[in-house]
């Protein structure tokens, strides 16, 4: 008797030849299957770990804490991001004023950097919050000469709206294309 393994082989391999289906329709496919595996939950805290020259461009985990703290009119929203069971990132996003969302804080954690993960997670996330609230714009900014928040927010759909060169602050603002 086959075991599992080598039916499911089998099947795979007989399909493939016989009917040759596209390499390209099959990796489409499992693009479909693994984009469903992202999922948002609610959070009021940092608890990834962080890369030093990401915690060099963010707010510090207590920072969040404080603010999250203090929020008593829910201006601040925040996600711990999962990819299957594994938590891999953290996004806070501000409302200023209503209907406006500021992506305050955006980070994947260290251990699952360079895997294309950080911007899947950003698309899914802009997706759901402009699917599930009443979001008339968003936006975010980078420290000038961080090429790989540009990059990243780039490839999200972000476009850069202006440079802020002040004594001590030097970013890049950026909009969201709402769709």
């Amino acid at each position: 008797m086959m075991s599992l393994k080598v039916r499911i082989l089998s099947v795979l391999f007989i399909s493939f030849f016989c009917s040759r289906i596209d390499l390209k329709r099959m990796h489409r496919h499992m693009i479909q299957v693994y984009n469903k595996r992202m999922r948002f939950e609610p959070s009021k805290e940092m608890k990834i770990d962080l890369l030093p020259e990401q915690e060099e461009q963010l707010c510090t985990k207590e920072t969040i804490k404080e603010v999250f703290a203090k929020d008593d009119k829910n201006e601040c929203t925040a996600f711990d991001i999962y990819d299957g069971d594994d938590m891999v990132g953290f996004a806070m996003f501000c409302e200023y004023p209503k209907g406006s969302f500021f992506l305050w804080n955006y980070a994947i954690d260290a251990k699952y950097q360079n895997r294309g993960i950080g911007t899947k997670a950003l698309k899914e996330l802009l997706d759901y919050m402009v699917s599930s609230n009443d979001v008339k714009e968003l936006t975010t900014t980078y420290l000038w000469g961080n090429e790989q928040a540009k990059r990243l927010y780039e490839k999200a759909g972000f476009i850069e709206t202006d440079v802020i060169d002040e004594e001590g602050c030097h970013e890049v603002n950026m909009l969201y294309r709402i769709k």
